[in-house]
This record gives C-alpha cells, structure tokens and sequence, in this order.
C-alpha cells in the first residue's frame, strides 16, 4: 500500500454472513469472517437484514 495515492480506493472490509451459502460450503461467509472489498463493489447476497416481529407474532 503506497500511503497519498489517490488512484487506489481505500480497501474495506466487510463481515458477517451470507444467506447464498450453507455452513459447509462457504467457511468464508461465517459470522465472523472478516473480507477485504473496494468500496465500490457489491454483491446481491451480502448486506444487512433488518427484522421485525409481526402484530399477529406471538414473540
């Protein structure tokens, strides 16, 4: 990493699971796996989910 240059984006880094993968297969995606990603990457199985009970829940 070369500090002051501009041209390369900053590396991020992203944790947590994915729901495309099974525990077996994709060790990588655990809960606490930690990846480095450009900032400007995405992917449709990674992110954050929100959760919400119900009115008719009985949680």
């Amino acid at each position: 990493i070369v500090e002051g240059n501009s041209a390369a984006p900053a590396m991020r880094s992203i944790r947590g699971g994915s729901f495309l993968c099974s525990d077996e297969h994709c060790s990588g995606f655990r809960v606490s796996a930690r990846m480095p990603v450009a900032p400007t990457s995405s992917s449709n199985h990674t992110g954050f989910r929100c959760v919400k009970n119900s009115k008719n829940s009985k949680y």
